[in-house]
């Protein structure tokens, strides 16, 4: 079953199930999750964690970074700090297409933290207005994952290697050394 990247679908929330701040404290051992109950946007506050999922796809999560984990997804957590603390969101997209889980940096991470914070207060108001807010901050979250999903992709294109490549040799023009092979 081929998964798809959640930056390249069409995102539509369905409902919005849960916003909590937690953190897992000297936490040795592996902790197994299978059939996950639903989406998830996570925001690591501190600490680390590599992710590993059934067809061995693995990744590893640090302070700043969101994760996606994707309904349905089975894995393993191993915790590699003494702290891991995290505020995540559970919810539920629109439609069956199946997802693959992945992690994204953020340019600019305080602006996630803020967002994910914002959200944290927003959802223990209880209210219908700030329900609604919780929906935009969610996409808000999601706009910040394209943001750091297209920064990274754009700077492996071939027209970005070109202008690094001129870029570099603009610099270096008068050193004899300076070969294809330097760039």
């Amino acid at each position: 079953m081929e998964k798809s990247d959640i930056t390249l679908t069409d995102v539509c929330l369905k409902n919005l199930i849960g916003v909590i701040k937690s953190n897992m404290n000297n936490h040795p051992k592996p902790i197994y999750v299978s059939a996950r109950h639903s989406d998830a946007f996570i925001y690591i506050l501190s600490g680390s964690c590599t992710y590993t999922f059934e067809d061995n796809y693995e990744f590893t999560v640090n302070q700043g970074d969101i994760l996606y984990l994707a309904h349905k997804s089975n894995y393993k957590m191993q915790i590699h700090t003494t702290k891991y603390e995290f505020i995540y969101c559970d919810f539920n997209l629109d439609g069956d297409t199946f997802r693959k889980s992945a992690v994204f940096s953020p340019t600019e991470a305080t602006d996630a933290e803020i967002l994910f914070n914002r959200l944290l207060k927003e959802f223990r108001m209880f209210s219908k207005i700030s329900f609604y807010k919780c929906i935009s901050l969610i996409y808000d979250i999601y706009g910040i994952i394209l943001m750091s999903k297209n920064n990274n992709h754009t700077e492996q294109t071939p027209d970005n290697k070109i202008v690094s490549a001129k870029e570099y040799i603009d610099a270096n023009f008068a050193d004899i050394t300076l070969s294809i092979t330097t760039l």
